[in-house]
């Protein structure tokens, strides 16, 4: 199972999201929600979960700055926003992958098993790393 956090100042896309990762994406275990970024970057700093689904505007500041305020090298950050027009700056914070709102679930299924498979690579360097 991969552990899940979501991030996204509107409870309804928080349930939408939730509703498609348990329908499509049984391999997901979400962990925590939350609409408030003080609460996420609090969660976030003692928690690392495999996957964050992250809204990019917020009520109170953006994605980005919960990303400026954590540690999330080990973190496969999916931005998720109806805004095309930040994705160069997901760019720039490396994220792994980038969606468009409203989702369409390939996209969805498709950026779960993309995140599957690096960390099924991750996993086999370290095992191997260890023997040699």
């Amino acid at each position: 199972m991969l552990s899940t956090v979501i991030v996204d100042d509107e409870a309804r896309n928080i349930a939408l999201l939730s509703h498609c990762l348990e329908k499509y994406c049984p391999e997901i275990s979400l962990v925590a929600s939350f609409t408030k970024k003080t609460k996420a970057i609090s969660h976030l700093r003692n928690n690392k979960p495999d996957i964050l689904f992250l809204n990019i505007v917020l009520d109170a500041g953006s994605g980005f700055d919960i990303l400026d305020a954590i540690d999330y090298d080990e973190i496969h950050v999916v931005m998720c926003s109806a805004h095309d027009e930040f994705a160069l700056k997901a760019i720039r914070y490396q994220v792994t992958d980038y969606l468009l709102k409203p989702l369409e679930i390939q996209d969805l299924i498709s950026t779960v098993e993309k995140i599957q498979k690096r960390i099924k690579k991750h996993k086999e360097r370290q095992v191997y790393n260890s023997s040699h």
